[in-house]
């Protein structure tokens, strides 16, 4: 039963950096930044357990080489966040909701960069489920209103005054 929960735990971990590198090739996001956070924690604690807790017989290098692992894995995926800024984009509008599937919408977003203001796209957001959400850059010219009903939902999650 042992050898069938570590091959389950090998499996996972080889899925979540390939989910992970899908989603930095892809317009595949997580639907909240606390997701992101538990995903990557799991994806560094992994190999840290199997390191000191799974081998015995595992010598002081493997060992290291483990926790440098996951430490690189950290370091790679929080530098991925600190070049985008380390903000997420946030929803300002909901300009349109699909008439067909109220879970298809096109949002205004932006982000927060600092001294440097804002970074703005619209885009057709896509709820898979409660974790994933597919984000897709749309051209506001290009909208099909046949298609989509304009509805102008003020969000604000950047919270700014006015609006």
């Amino acid at each position: 039963m042992k050898k069938y929960f570590d091959n389950f735990i090998a499996y996972f971990w080889i899925g979540l950096v390939g989910l992970f590198i899908y989603m930095w090739t892809s317009d595949l996001e997580f639907a909240d930044k606390t997701i992101y956070g538990i995903a990557l924690f799991v994806l560094s604690a992994i190999p840290i357990y199997y390191a000191f807790f799974q081998r015995k017989n595992k010598n002081d290098a493997e060992k290291v080489f483990s926790v440098v692992f996951s430490f690189a894995l950290i370091v790679l995926f929080l530098f991925s966040n600190i070049t985008s800024w380390g903000g997420a984009y946030k929803t300002q509008f909901i300009t349109h909701r699909s008439k067909s599937n109220p879970n298809y919408r096109i949002e205004f977003q932006m982000m927060d960069v600092g001294a440097l203001g804002y970074r703005k796209r619209t885009v057709e957001v896509k709820d898979l489920t409660f974790l994933f959400k597919w984000v897709t850059r749309v051209d506001e010219e290009m909208i099909d209103l046949n298609k989509w009903a304009e509805v102008d939902e003020y969000v604000n999650e950047l919270n700014l005054k006015g609006g």
